[in-house]
């Protein structure tokens, strides 16, 4: 290094950083305190609990019941879930009319293979005496 008159402060950090105390020691325990495994946030001692708080009855004790209105919110999920039972049993107009569709297919195609039949037979019946005609 040159001896240079002019030497350049350390920056603000620096010098706040050499004003923080250091102790190894105390660095190490904090490191094992916190890599030691898991630690319960729960105290070990729990002691007994509070007694319970007695509760008052002068008068102003009101019965437990269901709050204002809610036998009527009831009675609507009640017929609204019946509605959709209803609704899930019987089918919709769709499915009826895709099921006729098909019953329709399935008798349609039923004759149409007993007229192929029929005709196949037919002319295997009129073959039948030609060939036989001509010996």
């Amino acid at each position: 290094m040159t001896d240079n008159p002019k030497t350049i402060p350390p920056p603000d950090w620096a010098e706040d950083w050499g004003r923080i105390p250091y102790n190894p020691n105390a660095e190490r325990a904090a490191f094992n305190a916190t890599t030691n495994g898991p630690t319960s946030a729960i105290p070990k001692d729990h002691g007994q609990p509070a007694p319970a708080v007695p509760v008052s009855t002068s008068g102003n004790v009101r019965p437990l019941q269901p709050p204002p209105g809610i036998n009527l919110i009831d009675a609507i999920c009640v017929a609204a879930d019946q509605r959709e039972r209803q609704q899930a049993q019987a089918p919709d107009m769709l499915a009826q009319a895709m099921t006729m569709m098909m019953q329709q297919q399935s008798t349609m195609l039923a004759l149409l293979a007993q007229i192929v039949t029929n005709l196949e037979s037919g002319t295997a019946k009129s073959a039948k005496p030609k060939a036989g005609g001509s010996k």
